[in-house]
């Protein structure tokens, strides 16, 4: 289903477009927290520490990926709002092509690089192996996640969010169901869960271009297998500085691993687990940042700017509600949620400190969600407009931020790990404020017409 966000009221069209993005983040993160859990609890503690200094690594490559697919929405929600559907398929043949040259690229040289990569993170000798082997099979599969996040980020640019989610959840049942087999079954250990990942993000890439083949026909090719120069240029534009913005992103949290490893596997597994939970808390924040940022294209590419300025007041509202319900259900329970990731019974010396480690991160951070809330807001608003440079410089500061302030507690003011929740929590709010006053200040409206031009002009 196609969804026209120029009509109608702002606060029930963003709320009919986040709740299936909310889902369907929730669906897709599980891949990675189905893997974890199931390693953590079935192979062991360094099984699991193992795929916590993977997953930044992958992470890193997919958020450049992921954020490609957000500018190449943003194009396509913005032509759809200007009624500019015939080119279309052009943009879809544009973006099909590049993810294919760019996920084949990035594959090849993130294997040669899986061994310098967790050597410079001095992982630690008994979580090695681990990290390796998960890495490179996950690594593997990385053109199956790039269709299916390209192909549903084209849906979610005409308004469409519900069937891919529909096609996630089918698809995250599958990825649970290989990964008991592979690994407890089949006894292919953490290769296995990488495997199991493989599969099931092929399987939801296949259903979601069969979706869209059979019933969206403003994004059927009809034969146009091409790559127009003038869209290509429209799409980098819009999806390399969010590619970048989401890789750096990534980035910070490699930075982050290189400072937790040499505390050992302990506080590898607790922050592992804990940013597990952290992830899936922050979710309906995200989804609520992707929702207006499609709200806010379509509506750029009607110009209507205050249709935009209504939407972004009511995500801020609605962003204070969503945190303050994460922060009473993430932070009391906190023991209870770190204790899913381990069994106590099986690896009784190491269970307790793995989850005193990361529900040390988990008194911490869910009490400040609410000033993360208002930076997605902010930006994702401004990304939708056309503004992407500016969010990609908001988030790259936050990254070198937390890194610098984290090391800063550890090795100058000498904190124990608490200082690194900490640098979590100052580089929001510093970050916030940055956002804010770029926001007021009305610069990005300027960009954001300039950038909808030229992709009329294209």
């Amino acid at each position: 289903m196609v969804r026209n966000l120029t009509e109608g009221t702002p606060w029930r069209q963003i709320m009919v477009l986040v709740l299936p993005l909310l889902l369907g983040n929730v669906f897709q993160a599980s891949y990675n927290l189905v893997d974890t859990m199931i390693v953590g609890r079935f192979v062991g503690p360094e099984a699991l520490a193992g795929v916590g200094v993977a997953s930044p690594a992958f992470h890193f490559v997919n958020a450049l990926l992921i954020g490609l697919s957000v500018g190449s929405s943003i194009v396509v929600s913005q032509l759809f709002g200007a009624g500019r559907e015939k080119e279309l398929p052009v943009a879809v043949s544009t973006v099909v092509w590049t993810s294919l040259v760019v996920a084949v690229v990035l594959t090849l040289v993130g294997q040669l690089l899986v061994d310098p990569f967790l050597t410079v993170l001095r992982t630690p000798i008994e979580d090695y192996a681990f990290a390796e082997v998960y890495l490179r099979t996950i690594l593997c599969g990385l053109v199956c996640n790039v269709f299916y996040n390209q192909l549903s980020g084209l849906l979610r640019g005409l308004g469409n969010t519900q069937m891919p989610l529909y096609i996630l959840i089918f698809s995250c049942c599958v990825n649970a169901g290989l990964d008991l087999m592979f690994v407890c079954v089949f006894s292919l250990g953490v290769m296995g869960a990488g495997f199991a990942t493989i599969f099931a993000e092929g399987l939801a890439a296949a259903l979601t271009a069969l979706y869209i083949r059979k019933a969206v026909p403003q994004l059927r090719l009809c034969g146009a297998w091409c790559c127009d120069g003038g869209m290509f240029s429209a799409i980098l534009r819009f999806g390399l500085p969010m590619g970048l913005q989401q890789a750096s992103i990534s980035f910070g949290h490699v930075l982050m691993q290189g400072l937790i490893n040499p505390f050992g596997t302990a506080l590898i597994a607790g922050y592992t687990a804990a940013v597990k939970v952290d992830t899936f808390a922050v979710m309906p924040i995200l989804s609520l940042g992707s929702a207006l940022s499609t709200f806010a294209a379509q509506n750029v590419g009607a110009e209507d700017f205050g249709r935009v300025r209504q939407g972004y007041r009511t995500g801020c509202v609605m962003t204070l509600v969503i945190c303050a319900a994460l922060a009473v259900v993430v932070t009391p329970g906190r023991m209870f949620w770190m204790s899913l990731f381990v069994s106590a019974a099986e690896y009784p010396d190491q269970a307790a400190q793995i989850v005193v480690m990361g529900a040390g991160m988990l008194a911490v951070t869910p009490l400040f969600y609410w000033v993360l809330g208002l930076i997605h807001v902010a930006l994702n608003t401004m990304a939708g407009a056309g503004d992407t440079l500016f969010s990609m410089v908001a988030m790259i500061a936050m990254m070198l931020l937390r890194v610098v302030l984290a090391w800063g507690f550890l090795h100058l003011i000498g904190t124990d790990e608490t200082g690194i929740w900490w640098a979590f929590v100052l580089s929001w709010v510093l970050t916030l404020l940055l956002t804010q006053i770029y926001y007021f200040s009305g610069a990005w409206k300027k960009k954001a017409l300039g950038h909808a031009d030229a992709v009329r002009r294209n």
